[in-house]
């Protein structure tokens, strides 16, 4: 049976079952050597993101012991072969309202199944990119041109790592605040790594979406200091939930009918104790819970405002990037089509990513494919449309907003010409 007491080192499978599960883990390594290597960077940043989600039904389901020993349930692979001491322990605990049960095993089960399976994707990375950096190449390993260094997928690991150690002490330390916390909070570090090298990956793939922006100086303070808050506030919410401080106060926008409550920041913010304990072993106030809550309200106003600040300003920064682009529309389409509207019109927005063109005869589809075969891939006629169906057949939606601005002045010359040709067309049919 598992110790009723916090311990640091626990591994309770038994030999058969370790034996299972290291070969689950070997057929999640199999898996991931099969893949290409930029599915598999996608991959593993799709599913961690799962495993912080599903993280969070774990918390709110009270699931985190529903396995009270580590990394199998009580010494088992699988849940249901340990039914007889889970309908014990739920026996000993007065019904299945405690925190062990059969539903609850399993969501917690699943969670670890998921991590180590995310576990075994991070370390064929290291892998790869190890054997591709010692072999100067990258294409035969990593489908990339440039080989990927072997230093970052080996940080990943070794968050990774760490992350499991956190995940076993969230159980076998039954819980403690810090603890879990701390989960969260490298979870988020590791998604957060996950997704900049997917992005990285993006880029040297030379996908354009991926690519760096310069911003000025403020924009990217603002930016940092808004992730910076975000992540504290990220570790407040973490907190609040450790500690059960969610109904500490219970109205809003006040505490319990105050806009003062009575608060102990320094019980509350103790962070080497147990579950509801202080340090010395007696119980969380009050106060301290509501210290707790109050700090994440007060977190959560100062994050609104930064956050709407620096996007204001990415926004701005965002505007200044493509607004050349739709500039360079308008000037090759007028110098192209005239501005009288004898082959189309067209919207110049002040906003937004996309500029709607109207041809003056219905031969929107027809420049689509004559653009097409010169080249230049233009949106479908009418996507603007329900069904993407223009009874009119006038409608061309433009997105120049992705491709380089020599591109879109290239490409606007080819449309232009695509439009005048399909214009004539018509007009000596008709």
């Amino acid at each position: 049976m598992p110790s009723s007491e916090p311990i640091i080192w626990q591994f309770s499978l038994s030999t058969v079952n370790a034996i299972m599960w290291v070969a689950l883990l070997l057929l999640a390594l199999w898996f991931g050597f099969r893949l290409r290597w930029g599915r598999l960077v996608a991959l593993v940043a799709f599913l961690t993101f799962d495993l912080i989600v599903f993280g969070g039904f774990v918390r709110l389901t009270d699931s985190g012991l529903g396995c009270p020993d580590w990394p199998g349930c009580y010494g088992q692979l699988l849940p249901a072969q340990a039914s007889a001491q889970i309908n014990q322990a739920i026996a000993e605990q007065g019904g299945t309202h405690g925190p062990v049960s059969h539903g609850k095993a399993w969501i917690e089960m699943l969670h670890r199944y998921l991590a180590s399976f995310i576990g075994a994707l991070i370390l064929v990375m290291f892998v790869r990119a190890l054997l591709a950096q010692r072999r100067r190449s990258g294409a035969t390993l990593t489908d990339a041109a440039t080989p990927v260094n072997w230093y970052w997928p080996a940080l990943l690991l070794v968050v990774v790592i760490a992350q499991g150690m956190f995940g076993k002490w969230t159980v076998t330390l039954k819980l403690m605040p810090i603890v879990v916390t701390a989960h969260l909070m490298g979870g988020m570090l590791l998604l957060a790594m996950l997704l900049w090298f997917w992005t990285r990956q993006r880029q040297r793939e030379g996908d354009t979406r991926a690519m760096t922006v310069a911003v000025s100086g403020r924009t990217r303070v603002l930016a940092w200091l808004a992730l910076a808050v975000l992540t504290v506030q990220i570790f407040l919410g973490g907190w609040v939930s450790t500690n059960y401080a969610v109904l500490a106060c219970a109205d809003f926008p006040g505490c319990n009918g105050s806009l003062t409550p009575q608060v102990d920041w320094a019980e509350g913010f103790a962070f080497a104790r147990a579950l509801g304990r202080n340090p010395d072993g007696s119980f969380l106030s009050i106060e301290a819970l509501r210290a707790i809550h109050w700090a994440h309200r007060w977190g959560a106003l100062i994050t609104t405002v930064v956050v709407i600040a620096a996007a204001l300003a990415l926004m701005r920064a965002h505007a200044a990037l493509i607004a050349p682009k739709f500039a360079a529309v308008d000037e090759v389409l007028s110098t192209s089509l005239g501005t009288d509207g004898a082959y189309a019109t067209w919207t110049t927005p002040r906003g937004g990513y996309f500029s709607s063109l109207f041809t003056t005869e219905p031969v929107a589809a027809r420049v689509v494919e004559l653009a097409d075969a010169a080249g230049v891939s233009l949106t479908p006629a009418g996507a603007t449309y329900p069904g993407g169906v223009d009874p009119e057949n006038r409608n061309i939606r433009l997105a120049p907003t992705r491709p380089p601005l020599e591109e879109v002045r290239t490409a606007m010359e080819v449309a232009a010409a695509c439009i005048r040709l399909a214009t004539e067309e018509y007009r000596a049919r008709s």
